[in-house]
């Protein structure tokens, strides 16, 4: 694992709800990548698997 960052989908601040961001990994190799989500009162973490 490398740890570098390789997008940022939104940055900034969004209006409360519900929001939906579409990742198009095309361009990314096999892997497992990270996601984060910040808030000002938490961060949340996950991963993504790409299998080409």
């Amino acid at each position: 694992m490398l740890g570098a960052r390789v997008t940022t989908l939104t940055s900034g601040i969004q209006s409360p709800g519900t929001h939906t961001h579409i990742w198009d990994a095309a361009h990314y190799s096999s892997g497992v990548y990270i996601i984060q989500l910040e808030t000002p009162q938490q961060t949340t973490s996950g991963k993504i698997t790409v299998v080409k």
